[in-house]
């Protein structure tokens, strides 16, 4: 500007010739279209989108702040490729580390979108044995668990509290049968039991707060199926047991009763007994013709007095 004003003293000068004004005025316009592009970098590196967010930082940045910042982002891109070369060294790096501050602020709100829509991808509820759900609740899990505290902050709490209640079910381990049954001691078969746990994740159990050895249960998958031995029951006490069955991530709780063989009852009664018991008697054989005797004299006096009666009637 000031290079300007002295070219504008010296074109008002009277000892000037023709060809030197010429010259003078070719380099004032010159100088002139330099300014106006001075001017413009200027203005194109710190527009009206860059002067709404110079104080939003990667430490402070809300969701709401991505608009303005990608607008930001892309007028100091725009300026740096068309006025490189009108830029100090000193503006050049002032705006480039503008730009890194912009940037960095929206990766922050892109790994917090990321984690929202890893989480809102996630079924509503779930089972511990449903490994591939499993799968997709940890993966979330961990992206969550990569961001800043600040960053967490940034998710929302419904979305949050949807992971931890997953993560809550996912470690819901239950037997859900089996629990509460009674095993007969000297029985052949084994007592059952089925968890709904992951069989991948299945690592052992214990009786009574011991562990036990596999050799005395067999496991299958189909969520977690488990059948105490025989031979293993039979050294359990009588009475009431606890099993514990152990998962990486958890474990499910019940109990099962071991109870005594019922003896059976004995006969200890002796035949003879019962003809001992009965009464005595005597022989009934002789009073059968007395009572043939009396049968026919009744007989013989009702005849009599029937008799009797017509011939007074007569």
């Amino acid at each position: 500007e000031e290079f300007i004003e002295h070219i504008e003293e010296l074109l008002g000068g009277e000892n000037l010739t023709e060809s030197e004004k010429e010259a003078l005025t070719s380099v004032k316009d010159e100088a002139e279209t330099l300014l106006d592009k001075i001017s413009e970098s200027t203005g194109a590196g710190d527009t009206e989108n860059v002067q709404k967010v110079e104080d939003v930082t990667p430490d402070n940045v809300k969701p709401e702040d991505k608009e303005d910042l990608e607008a930001a982002k892309g007028d100091i891109e725009q300026a740096l490729s068309d006025y490189a070369d009108n830029y100090t060294e000193d503006e050049k790096r002032q705006l480039e580390e503008t730009l890194e501050q912009i940037e960095d602020a929206l990766e922050v709100i892109q790994r917090v979108e990321d984690v929202e829509d890893a989480i809102g991808e996630l079924p509503e509820s779930v089972r511990p044995d449903d490994t591939e759900a499993a799968e997709q609740i940890e993966a979330a899990k961990e992206q969550y668990d990569a961001l800043s505290e600040y960053e967490k902050s940034l998710v929302p709490t419904e979305v949050a509290d949807k992971l931890n209640t997953l993560l809550a079910l996912l470690g819901d381990y239950r037997i859900v049968e089996g629990n509460g049954s009674t095993w007969t001691k000297g029985s052949s078969e084994g007592l059952t039991f089925i968890v709904n746990g992951a069989y991948s994740k299945f690592t052992g159990i214990k009786i009574d707060g011991n562990a036990v050895s596999s050799e005395n249960y067999t496991s299958e998958s189909g969520s977690t199926v488990l059948t105490l031995k025989p031979d293993y029951l039979n050294t359990l006490t009588a009475g009431q047991h606890t099993i514990t069955v152990l998962y990486t991530d958890g474990e499910a709780q019940g109990t099962f009763t071991a109870a005594e063989k019922p003896t059976e009852p004995t006969d200890s009664t002796d035949p003879t007994d019962e003809d001992s018991a009965s009464p005595e008697t005597g022989d009934n054989s002789h009073i059968v013709p007395w009572i043939i005797l009396m049968l026919i004299s009744g007989g013989a006096v009702l005849t009599t007095l029937s008799i009797k009666r017509r011939r007074r009637k007569a």
